[in-house]
């Protein structure tokens, strides 16, 4: 993942460790966001995925994460978090939870 933040591959690393042990394979796809009301944008990774019934769009950004399943959005935000390893354990978990 050439220029990825260390948390976006600290992420994806944790991601892909739920999914595979689920028979779940996905690719990513690198996107440049516009700058937001927090700052400038940057590369985002993006993935998509189904699961029995659910889609799940998983969005990796420099610090933090989302993932939205069936229109509903889960934000994994920096200020959540006192360490982004947390942050990745938290959405890892997250998923695991949603998966089963």
């Amino acid at each position: 993942m050439k220029g990825a933040t260390r948390f976006q591959q600290e992420c994806r690393a944790a991601v892909d460790a739920v999914l595979s042990e689920r028979g779940i394979e996905t690719l990513y796809e690198t996107h440049e966001s516009s700058k937001g009301s927090d700052g400038p944008g940057g590369s985002f990774l993006r993935t998509e995925f189904r699961h029995g019934e659910d889609r799940y769009d998983l969005y990796i950004y420099g610090d933090e994460a989302a993932v939205n399943i069936n229109r509903t959005w889960h934000a994994f935000e920096r200020h959540d978090h006192p360490t982004p390893d947390g942050l990745a354990d938290a959405l890892a978990a997250f998923l695991r939870g949603r998966l089963g």
